[in-house]
């Protein structure tokens, strides 16, 4: 029993330190991030993707992806919440809100109860930089045996 004491204060301990360390990576040039700083149409420099295994795949080697944007590839955040994504002849278009240094993205559900279709947002990218000129976002996706790690790098 008294160790649960001790356990709790260095769990504590442990979230401080984390909410410390967070804030220093973001905003290097101490450009706030709003949405008037995001809308923009930027191109695509390079997405890096790296699946990690996990579980029932655990010791498989990771696998690492580095995708070289090409002219026409571009993040074209805009002001009215969409987001079109053109990468490698492929496009998308998303629905976002802006919450402090995270991209949220819209999806559409079925409510099980009621059977009605509904929508939400999820967390897709972390702003982790944010200059006038560049933008890094990251992505992190877990499913069942693998890990995704996703660093986009855009500039205009």
């Amino acid at each position: 029993m008294k160790k649960s004491p001790n356990l709790f204060a260095s769990l504590l301990i442990c979230l401080a330190l984390t909410s410390c360390l967070k804030g220093s990576t973001k905003n290097t040039d101490n450009i706030q991030i709003s949405t008037a700083n995001l809308v923009s149409n930027w191109s695509l420099v390079n997405d890096t993707t790296t699946t990690n295994f996990w579980g029932l795949w655990s010791g498989r080697p990771a696998i690492g992806i580095n995708y070289i944007g090409k002219t026409g590839d571009h993040y074209n955040f805009t002001s009215y919440g969409k987001l079109y994504i053109q990468q490698d002849n492929s496009l998308d278009t998303q629905t976002y809100k802006l919450s402090h240094d995270t991209v949220m993205v819209e999806y559409v559900y079925i409510d099980g109860p009621t059977m009605q279709v509904d929508s939400g947002y999820n967390a897709r990218y972390i702003i982790t930089s944010l200059t006038s000129h560049t933008c890094t976002l990251t992505s992190s996706v877990v499913s069942p045996e693998t890990v995704f790690n996703s660093t986009i790098k855009l500039s205009r």
